[in-house]
């Protein structure tokens, strides 16, 4: 009696897992927008209406970043390279709804790219857009006379959201997702606008054979408060992914992901609306799920130039 309790059990546990898993898989990128100037806001990850499941997740990303409004001695001046580390935390609390928790850690750098991208650049006949100006490899971020961040390590925003499944069968998905983003990181040093932000969005799934789609809209109101040489406005942030199931461990994903800029300002690389497009794998292990992914920018200044990442999820259920 014991033994098939046992057996029993092993099997729920396992239907659990591939159910838990098969969602997981599915899910869209997740992946914030790697520009500073864009998180120092609420900087969303898109979310899967399907994915219910608890796990922990440790998500790395790195980033080439350069831009400057006026060359060479601009107001907005970013020449870096910028390393961030991420926690997640997702607890079911009922049925239908799911708790969600973010914690960075951001390392700017000198960087080790510069060289390789002029070079890059120049063999492909793109411009360099200002690369030129600055020294290889030495990192600058200030917008005068508002912050300047230095080369160290940096605590990074506080990340709360309710995830609340509305709708779902077999194919369809929809949640209502709440967002807050807590001001944990440095005002001083521009990691953070000083001001809690929150968010009111939606996100639709579907799932067919072997190919998948995921939609979200979120709009976003700015916490802080506007200044004579900063003023914010509420923006929105949104994302399409599409997706195949390669097998039953492998699945390739592609993903468009922007909105538009908090900021309203004459310097045309604060106020340009962010886009990337992002490229991803995920391959599923006996105990956790890996996601690699690229990301290329869309648009210019409101964005890093690329960024590469690997996410571990590890599967509580």
């Amino acid at each position: 009696m014991l033994i098939r309790c046992l057996l029993l059990l092993s099997v729920l546990l396992s239907y659990t897992w591939s159910y838990a898993a098969t969602d997981a898989m599915r899910a869209p990128l997740s992946v914030p927008l790697m520009h500073p100037i864009m998180m120092r806001f609420l900087n969303p990850t898109p979310v899967s209406a399907f994915d219910m499941s608890n796990a922990v997740t440790l998500e790395q990303n790195y980033a080439s970043l350069n831009m400057f409004d006026v060359v060479p001695n601009g107001q907005f001046i970013v020449d870096t390279e910028l390393y961030v580390p991420t926690i997640q935390v997702r607890q079911r609390i009922s049925k239908q709804h799911l708790m969600r928790a973010r914690l960075s850690l951001y390392r700017p750098y000198n960087g080790i790219l510069d060289n390789f991208l002029k070079n890059y650049h120049q063999l492909v006949g793109f411009p360099n857009n200002g690369r030129e100006f600055r020294p290889s490899n030495q990192m600058a971020y200030a917008l005068r006379p508002e912050w300047s961040s230095q080369n160290r390590w940096e605590i990074g925003n506080i990340e709360l959201e309710l995830q609340s499944q509305i709708y779902k069968n077999h194919h369809l998905a929809v949640a209502i997702l709440s967002t807050i983003q807590l001001p944990t990181a440095s005002k001083k040093r521009g990691w953070s606008s000083g001001g809690t932000d929150f968010s009111l969005g939606a996100t639709f799934s579907w799932y067919g054979n072997k190919y998948f789609t995921h939609a979200e809209l979120r709009a976003i109101r700015v916490g802080a408060t506007s200044t004579p040489s900063l003023a914010y406005q509420p923006y929105f942030r949104s994302s399409l992914t599409l997706g195949r199931e390669l097998s039953s461990h492998y699945t390739a994903l592609i993903q468009l992901q922007g909105g538009s800029s908090p900021y309203q300002s004459s310097l045309f690389v604060l106020s340009q609306n962010p886009w990337v497009l992002r490229f991803g794998l995920r391959v599923q292990g006996n105990t956790a799920i890996y996601s690699y992914h690229f990301t290329e920018n869309l648009t210019q200044y409101t964005t890093a130039d690329f960024s590469f990442g690997f996410n571990v999820r590890w599967l509580i259920d």
